[in-house]
């Protein structure tokens, strides 16, 4: 009987322990079925016709899938150009801001001076101002510097992230100090400490930066929308908005280029992924 009661006991304690995490994995698969069924949907339509895509009742799978829409985007929109555009605007970005969020990252982490957590706060307070309020200020230095209609314009006002200085810091305020004082003792001077030490223990937290970056501007509308006057300049998220404007609402044409601007963001993702979740996870050790 003891022998009984011991192993109804245990089972009933592996219903408790399971019961919730089973509800939490399905509502998670349920939220992540929802989030994707959008992104299959526009997938399938951009193999469709534009009768077919509007045709009632619709269609899940395409009856007769086509790559006319890919075709029609390179050759009759020279959409290419605009993907090319994206990347070297977003390439540069992120260049830039993984240099300066590492490089000030360890500035504010492992430097003492005068008034270093004061302009550390000044930074972050930044990120509660919106891009928007910055714009008019921005155009009128673009127009003296002859950065409109520029893809450097495009740069220069990104290179520098806030948020991103704030998770390098966090990430390299968890290395210790020992490492640090065994650079000085060996002779190592400021940027040694931070090139040899800091930098190669600080690789997930540059992953995530770099991930984020190029996540966040890779799909940035707003300044460009600013900016660019040219077709020869535009971004992606800028050509796609011109395939609505300048020419009504072309259903098959916007369902290929939204798949086109997904692709270059999922590879990203999925190569770094581990690295992003890691920095993600370390910068938070420490306030």
């Amino acid at each position: 009987m003891d022998t009984m009661a011991r192993r109804t006991t245990r089972s009933l304690a592996r219903l408790k322990v399971r019961g919730p995490r089973s509800i939490g994995l399905s509502v998670l698969w349920l939220g992540g079925f929802v989030m994707i069924v959008p992104f299959v949907w526009m997938i399938l339509n951009s193999f469709k016709t534009a009768e077919e895509i509007l045709r009632k009742p619709p269609t899940f799978l395409p009856t007769a899938p086509t790559i006319e829409n890919y075709v029609r985007l390179v050759v009759d929109f020279n959409f290419l150009q605009f993907v090319l555009n994206s990347l070297l605007v977003t390439g540069s970005v992120t260049i830039c801001v993984v240099a300066t969020s590492a490089l000030l990252g360890y500035v504010f982490a492992k430097t003492r001076f005068v008034g270093r957590d004061v302009i550390f706060w000044a930074f972050l307070a930044t990120m509660a101002l919106p891009f928007e309020v910055l714009a008019v200020p921005l155009l009128l230095m673009a127009r003296s510097v002859g950065a409109v209609d520029q893809l450097w314009g495009l740069v220069v006002p990104f290179s520098l992230d806030a948020f991103a200085i704030y998770i390098c810091r966090q990430y390299m305020m968890s290395i210790p100090d020992d490492y640090l004082d065994a650079g000085r003792v060996d002779g190592l001077g400021q940027f040694g400490l931070f090139r040899h030490i800091v930098l190669p223990m600080s690789r997930p937290a540059i992953a995530a930066v770099a991930i984020l970056s190029f996540l966040y501007n890779w799909d940035q509308l707003f300044w460009p929308l600013v900016l660019i006057t040219s077709d020869s300049n535009k971004t992606v998220p800028l050509g796609i908005v011109s395939l609505s404007t300048q020419f009504g609402p072309i259903y098959d044409l916007t369902m290929a280029a939204s798949t086109v601007t997904i692709v270059p963001l999922l590879l990203v993702f999925l190569v770094f992924r581990r690295q992003f979740i890691q920095g993600m996870m370390m910068s938070g050790l420490k306030g």
